[in-house]
């Protein structure tokens, strides 16, 4: 656990600790929504370079997807001329 983590979850700890008001049930809610906007906020390194390792594969996979879009775009066109009679002209 990184100096960050642990400042972030003393944080977490001390504002469970101050919503010591209200009844039992919304002294529950209050600590369910920190609890769930910790959970929320954080994102490890490891997950941030896996989200931009996709990205990076969704773009190359997106690239490569068009070049060979394109690359069968003209072998159709090249396909239609050769088969087009050479007295129509187009």
């Amino acid at each position: 656990m990184t100096q960050d983590d642990k400042e972030t979850l003393g944080d977490l700890v001390n504002r469970l600790k101050a919503g010591s008001g209200g009844t039992p049930a919304e002294r529950a809610a209050a600590q369910d929504k920190l609890i769930s906007e910790y959970k929320s906020a954080r994102v490890s390194e490891q997950e941030a370079e896996k989200l931009g390792n996709l990205g990076e594969q969704l773009n190359d996979t997106k690239s490569a997807s068009q070049n060979a879009s394109s690359a069968d775009e003209r072998r159709r066109e090249y396909l239609r001329r050769v088969s087009t009679p050479r007295f129509q002209k187009n």
